[in-house]
């Protein structure tokens, strides 16, 4: 993980590697948030974290691993917390000694009580008394979510896009069409366009003014040869 100067986490990193069905591998790559791994069309993205278990020792026997669970609390920050029972386990009111962790960094113990009695690093080694029982925190687990993504369409979908994109860029083009038909001595004339319709009759105009116009003298034939 990643802190802020505050001690908040700012990013976290799973180290991946994928294997083959013959237990070779093929590829690693440590992912964080918006930098997943992409293989044979699956994408693995780095989703979120959380700690799974404290492992401590306990009056010089364990280490034992006690699970970690999330606890509710105001605002968006996470708070995870563990319960070591002390006494007789079976009794209803059963007290212990309380673990709560914000990160992997640091620990914090309340005793039987609840009163906070003192904070411990994971592989400090520092052992801390509370009521009678040593502890020492050994080392905090942390966990990761990964979510798996796969979409064959999604070249077809860019595709689609990138057609998209380019006929829209096509229809901003100007083009205009004239055609002539020519019944006898008349010929008409006709146009269109689609954009600019009111300069197209202008712009026609001035294309008719440089067409030559053919007169034959009276007495006079004219021969067309095409």
């Amino acid at each position: 993980m990643d802190y802020y100067d505050s001690g908040e986490v700012s990013q976290f990193h799973t180290d991946l590697s994928l294997l083959d069905l013959n237990g070779k591998e093929v590829l690693r790559k440590t992912i964080s948030v918006n930098d997943p791994l992409r293989y044979g069309g699956i994408t693995i993205y780095q989703t979120d974290w959380s700690i799974s278990a404290l492992q401590i020792m306990k009056d010089g026997e364990g280490p034992f691993n006690l699970a970690m669970a999330p606890l509710k609390i105001n605002g968006d920050k996470k708070l995870f917390g563990t319960f070591l029972p002390v006494g007789d386990t079976n009794s209803p009111n059963v007290k212990g000694i309380s673990m709560l962790a914000r990160d992997l960094q640091s620990i914090v113990l309340y005793d039987q009580e609840g009163k906070f009695v003192g904070v411990r690093r994971p592989n400090s080694k520092l052992p801390i008394d509370i009521d009678g029982t040593k502890i020492v925190i050994v080392d905090a687990i942390g966990s990761t979510g990964l979510d798996l993504k796969t979409d064959p369409g999604v070249p077809i979908v860019y595709a689609g896009f990138g057609a998209l994109m380019l006929t829209t860029c096509v229809s901003f083009l100007s083009h205009s069409q004239i055609w002539a038909l020519q019944d006898g001595t008349t010929v008409v004339i006709g146009g269109k366009t689609n954009r600019a319709k009111a300069e197209f009759p202008d712009e026609m105009n001035l294309l008719l003014d440089r067409v030559p116009e053919i007169v034959a003298s009276s007495g006079q034939s004219t021969t067309t040869s095409g």
